[in-house]
């Protein structure tokens, strides 16, 4: 047998302006990368998590708004591979550090179905139980078994299933409360057979009608929402930017109904959790377009003129100045709808405590 020897991370001073693809300048007195989980427990006895490091993936999740004062973590683990087989379906375990993008593309090839909606999520593996991501009507949590993670607590590994996981809209276990779990693995049951295929989100419908393809495969669909989120999103090498920026509001019906009676095209959808009965969930962007801010630029940001949830940097600016321009689009929706948005991404600055791996 043979026994996996763990190398201590080297820790550096690294620029982070590479590092999150809102491309803000960031730097950090201590930088280090996790290749392996057997490096985790040396470092906890060596007391380093005591010091709440942030936990980065690709970072497209995260805005360094200043340097960070705690040391940046970030994570490298690889690898694919099934874990278990039967005439239905396969159950695939990824590295928290794999990218999510390349997995999808990965089964896909394989004709594993069930996550081809989520083509062009951006991020790692390990940050999609974090923000439980969905798009276009399908969720991880729709396809999630467990995951692996490190307690910086304990010094222990621990295996989490869904239950335990508690999963709502872009929400989880992970994101509430004083981080805990680091991320190592994340198992996901895909099919064989592709029975349930979720094609019936409208810009989806529409892009397959256009082709004529009446009965799509996950190869179809994959190809859909990469070609939809190719004509909506900029590319962050090109235009930094998080994606989408904001969460989609969930309200409740009153409130719907009373922003309804003063905008009758105001769109609405279920929200998609058990816990919130009675709500409806509100697209941030048409919000924001509404407001007036859908391709509107102030200094070095703005919301994307193709799609107003995306807040790109043009380059030149800083964080209080994100911040001061994120005020001001919140502040203009909610003073037109009463509604609150709140950020989707991790800001992480002097006075902003990060709770998730990201």
């Amino acid at each position: 047998m043979t026994v996996e020897v763990a190398e201590r991370p080297h820790f550096k001073t690294q620029s982070l302006e590479g590092y999150h693809s809102m491309g803000l300048k960031a730097t950090a007195s201590e930088f280090f990368l996790i290749h392996t989980k057997h490096q985790l427990a040396p470092l906890w006895r060596e007391g380093w998590f005591d010091r709440r490091p942030v936990l980065l993936g690709e970072g497209t999740n995260t805005v360094f708004i200043t340097d960070p004062k705690r040391p940046v973590c970030k994570i490298a683990m690889k690898g694919i591979r099934i874990s278990d087989e039967s005439e239905s379906s396969v159950r695939v375990q990824a590295a928290a550090g794999e990218n999510w993008h390349q997995l999808v593309t990965w089964a896909v090839a394989q004709n594993y179905g069930g996550i081809e909606n989520l083509a062009l999520i951006p991020g790692t593996v390990g940050a999609a139980p974090v923000q439980n991501i969905g798009a276009y009507g399908v969720e991880l949590s729709d396809v999630f078994e467990e995951l692996e993670a490190f307690s910086m607590k304990h010094g222990t590994f621990k295996t989490i299933g869904r239950e335990e996981c508690r999963f709502g809209y872009r929400s989880s276990l992970f994101k509430h409360g004083e981080p805990e779990w680091l991320i190592c693995s994340v198992s996901i049951r895909l099919t064989k057979d592709h029975h349930k295929l979720s094609s019936s989100y409208q810009s989806l419908e529409t892009y397959l009608e256009k082709l004529g393809i009446q009965t799509p495969g996950i190869g179809d669909l994959y190809q859909a929402v990469c070609s939809i989120r190719k004509s909506k999103l900029p590319d962050p090498k090109i235009l930094p930017n998080c994606g989408s920026f904001f969460k989609n509001p969930v309200i409740s019906m009153e409130r719907f109904r009373h922003c309804k009676s003063m905008f009758p095209d105001m769109p609405a959808y279920p929200a998609g959790d058990s816990t919130a009965k009675g709500h409806v969930k509100i697209p941030a962007g048409w919000l924001i377009e509404k407001a007036g801010w859908k391709g509107r630029r102030k200094g070095g940001f703005g919301m994307y003129r193709q799609h107003a949830l995306v807040l790109v940097h043009f380059g030149g600016s800083g964080g209080g100045e994100l911040h001061a321009f994120m005020e001001e689009v919140t502040g203009a929706v909610l003073n037109l709808f009463g509604i609150q948005l709140e950020p989707e991404v991790h800001l992480i600055g002097d006075t902003i405590i990060p709770s998730t791996q990201t």
